[in-house]
């Protein structure tokens, strides 16, 4: 499992973003739409990290489903830009936040690479028997 580059890949993904909640806690000046001032902090952290870290972990736990974990891959991805679309407006002051969306897209889609590229082995590997 962990031999496998998009592993590690994965693994970065949920190491970065535990490291952004635990040591930066930058989320209090974020405002995502539809959620009030008062419950701003605690809403953020859940609507974003809970999600991809769930996500990334269960992609790197079906190392043995290469197509789940490209759909996965593509959900968090979706998941990635939905929540940059949703701070576009805010993009213009600079916040470490948008630098851990952009590492955990450029990430997932490495990811995407290593899942393909194993996936293109084994069909020619099946197409040699």
């Amino acid at each position: 499992m962990i031999q496998r580059i998009q592993s590690v890949y994965l693994l970065l993904i949920i190491i970065v973003n535990v490291i952004y909640k635990l040591i930066l806690n930058t989320f209090s000046n974020i405002i995502f739409p539809g959620y009030s001032m008062i419950s701003n902090w605690t809403s953020s952290v859940y609507v974003y990290l809970i999600p991809t870290i769930l996500i990334s972990l269960t992609s790197l736990l079906l190392y043995k489903y290469r197509t789940r974990q490209l759909l996965l891959n593509r959900l968090n991805i979706f998941f990635q830009l939905l929540l940059l679309a949703s701070s576009f407006d805010n993009l213009i002051s600079f916040n470490i936040f948008y630098i851990l969306l952009l590492i955990n897209l450029v990430l997932i889609n490495l990811a995407n690479y290593g899942i393909k590229k194993d996936e293109n082995l084994i069909k020619s590997i099946d197409r040699l028997r």
